[in-house]
């Protein structure tokens, strides 16, 4: 019998301990975790409480332990994220989280390629689904591009609320609130745009 062709997938990364902060917005409650190697691991935001980010910080990377420190125990890096992130909620204009080191050992070459070309994308600015397919070389994959960014865990970091089908239209978005969340997103960023032009 022919042996069947294994697709390869990327290995989970040896060190399965990361560390978390969990800090307020106008966007509610926001939540980044990170590997020992400083790269981010999963983020949250618009959760109603503390323990709430926690544990959607938690269930978006079941295999991590995480341990919870203070904003001011974190690391510089990840202090200056949480600026930024803070920042945007409060529709500060910012180009990008493109410079944030992510942690994808554990995603497949598709799903990194398509997690860091949607990073690219700037602030105020959106693609579509069947336009990210594209970048990454897939073009008719747009579909598995829709299930990707469904399992995106670092929202905002990786903007996947500025990805639309392709008349336009806004599809489903898994932070909290949902579509109308993806919307008021967009609306945030569009009229940041305005006010620096």
């Amino acid at each position: 019998m022919p042996k069947l062709h294994q697709p390869h997938l990327a290995q989970p990364h040896l060190e399965m301990d990361a560390t978390s902060v969990l800090f307020e917005s106008s966007l509610g409650w926001l939540g980044i975790s990170w590997t020992s190697q400083l790269r981010v691991l999963a983020s949250t935001f618009a959760r109603r409480s503390e323990s709430a980010a926690r544990r959607a910080i938690e269930s978006s990377t079941p295999n991590w332990q995480h341990r919870v420190t203070s904003l001011a125990a974190a690391p510089s890096s990840i202090r200056e994220l949480a600026r930024h992130l803070v920042a945007f909620a409060d529709g500060e204009a910012l180009g990008n989280f493109a410079h944030v080191e992510l942690e994808l050992d554990d995603r497949t070459d598709f799903q990194r390629r398509v997690l860091l070309a949607c990073q690219q994308i700037p602030h105020g600015r959106t693609n579509s689904y069947s336009d990210l397919a594209a970048t990454v070389g897939s073009p008719r994959a747009y579909r598995a591009v829709g299930t990707v960014m469904a399992g995106n865990r670092t929202p905002l970091i990786v903007p996947c609320h500025r990805v639309l089908g392709a008349s336009g239209g806004l599809h489903g978005f898994s932070a909290p609130q949902g579509i109308s969340m993806k919307s008021r997103l967009l609306a945030m960023e569009a009229e940041a745009k305005l006010s620096t032009v």
